[in-house]
């Protein structure tokens, strides 16, 4: 059969600690964490799960890709996510009954995209890459996030990351569905999904 290429994401928002990072459902999603814990803490999800592949925190393009699947005719079909105001529990505290939450409206979905907590994304600006502040992704193999300038224009280049379709003028309510949304400026690296 072959290796077959893609991603595969966690269906809820992570739990656990940073030493030990959980994608279960009800539970308290992990908040609070500084970027650089959230990253390490992603690559120790291999060794939780067993998993073969490497794990690492979700870049920008990552997550772009989910958002454009949802709102494809193989997810949601222009139907917004239904949001998740359960108080930071994954799954919506019954992610069987709140299938609404879910990218494809049914339990075979990803989970906690809309509401819950902030996700953030390895998407950062170019000036910031080593800022003391958040996580020095010098260090960091480039293939694990994205890069942008502090330019919203001239980032809407970059393709598939559902930025632009999300984010119509960098900051504002006029993305999908009028949801507010809001480009890097001082946040160094991006946040999707409350």
């Amino acid at each position: 059969m072959g290796t077959k290429l893609g991603i595969w994401v966690g269906k809820f928002e992570s739990s656990g600690s940073k030493e030990q990072v959980r994608i279960i459902p009800n539970v308290n999603s992990l908040r609070s964490i500084k970027v650089g814990d959230i990253f390490t803490a992603c690559q120790g999800v291999k060794d939780t799960y067993s998993l073969t592949s490497d794990s690492h925190m979700m870049k920008n393009t990552e997550w772009g890709a989910i958002a454009y699947l949802a709102e494809s005719k193989y997810g949601r079909n222009g139907t917004e996510i239904g949001m998740n105001k359960s108080n930071y529990t994954t799954g919506g505290g019954n992610y069987i009954s709140n299938e609404i939450q879910s990218t494809t409206g049914n339990i075979y979905g990803i989970y906690d995209m809309n509401g819950t907590s902030w996700e953030y994304v390895a998407g950062v600006l170019d000036s910031s890459l080593s800022n003391g502040s958040n996580y020095d992704f010098t260090i960091v193999n480039d293939k694990y996030y994205n890069t942008y300038t502090s330019s919203y224009n001239e980032s809407k280049k970059i393709k598939g990351d559902g930025v632009y379709e999300t984010s119509i003028t960098g900051s504002n309510s006029t993305s999908w569905h009028q949801d507010l949304s809001g480009y890097l400026s001082n946040l160094l690296v991006f946040r999707r999904g409350r």
